[in-house]
């Protein structure tokens, strides 16, 4: 399991860039004030989403990232699969908010889709390595799994 944990520790280095990068973006890349919607001025508009929200807008992106140290520390498939739901889910809602509102909001920065789909694809990977050792483990005490094979 030490690759999974190295993995999880990965994908929250990964999120945490991203979550930074995104930090500098322009304002309009979450609002639709580029076109002259919404309350927002123009020159709001091109502040930078770090400027406009000020730190809480970190506390907000380092959520992924604490989200993607629990599996590091926790190497079970199960709590590797209720964080990438969890990153998926936070990633739809922020998704959501951020184009179904006149103002920009916190809400809006706090999943990140491609951090979720490899968070998604690591559950994965991590439950098929748990089956196969498991496989393993049986098949070394000579236990068959499978009922059927016995006949």
């Amino acid at each position: 399991m030490t690759g999974i944990r190295i993995a999880w520790v990965v994908l929250a280095v990964a999120t945490g860039i991203l979550g930074s990068a995104t930090a500098q973006w322009p304002l309009y890349e979450i609002t639709d004030c580029e076109i002259g919607l919404g309350p927002l001025s123009s020159a709001d508009c091109y502040r930078s989403i770090h400027d406009y929200f000020g730190r809480e807008l970190f506390l907000v992106l380092a959520l992924p990232v604490a989200l993607c140290v629990i599996p590091a520390v926790i190497p079970r498939p199960v709590v590797s699969w209720i964080v990438s739901a969890t990153m998926l889910c936070a990633a739809v809602v922020g998704f959501f908010t951020a184009f179904s509102s006149d103002m920009p909001s916190l809400l809006s920065m706090v999943g990140s889709l491609p951090a979720a789909v490899l968070a998604l694809v690591l559950a994965a990977v991590h439950q098929g390595i748990a089956l196969r050792n498991k496989g393993a483990i049986a098949r070394a005490r000579g236990v068959v799994l499978d009922p059927r094979s016995s006949e």
